[in-house]
């Protein structure tokens, strides 16, 4: 019997040895996973262009929205933004403005845009970054608010729109205020 006993006691042994070294291995995998969270939390990456900086934070693994984003550009100032808002506003009621980024495409390739609003916050922006090419194509101005809610409200929606047009009209009410929009748009450019 004490052969026996000394088998069990060594097999009881290697089980114990076993599930301790099973214990330290899950402990330093979970130090090792603790460890690169803390340095994914300490090194943010940051975004550098025309000496403007970006954080992009990240919360639960989920990369929020940079504040300024470089890609979208020009960017009005607020004051500009609000003519720009109440002109699409009065545009709306007139029939002069079209609405969502297909409508404006359609407008530019026809030739009535008079210029283009698009909003610098869509998500993501490369679904508005081919207007800007067709803008330039077909020499139109065209500008980045910051709100897609706010243009969309200011073009009778309460949903929030991407991009948008003022349409050319002859003998529209609204020529003096889209000319000013213009030139201040034009000067942002340059």
């Amino acid at each position: 019997m004490s052969h026996q006993n000394q088998t069990t006691n060594e097999k009881q042994l290697l089980q114990a040895e076993k599930i301790e070294i099973e214990h330290k291995k899950n402990e330093s995998q979970k130090q090792e996973e603790e460890e690169e969270e803390e340095e994914e939390k300490e090194t943010q990456p940051t975004v550098s262009n025309r000496s403007k900086i970006i954080e992009i934070k990240k919360i639960n693994n989920r990369v929020l929205k940079p504040i300024y984003e470089p890609r979208a550009f020009p960017k009005v100032k607020k004051q500009l933004m609000i003519q720009i808002l109440n002109l699409c506003k009065q545009a709306n009621n007139h029939k002069q403005v079209k609405k969502g980024a297909n409508e404006t495409m359609k407008a530019l390739n026809k030739g009535l845009s008079e210029f283009v609003i698009l909003a610098a916050d869509a998500n993501p922006l490369e679904i508005v970054l081919h207007l800007p090419l067709l803008c330039e194509d077909k020499n139109v101005l065209w500008c980045f608010v910051p709100n897609s809610i706010a243009l969309g409200r200011a073009c009778g929606f309460s949903r929030p729109i991407i991009a948008s047009t003022i349409i050319k009209l002859e003998g529209s009410e609204l020529k003096r205020q889209i000319d000013s929009i213009k030139k201040e748009i034009q000067a942002l450019m340059f």
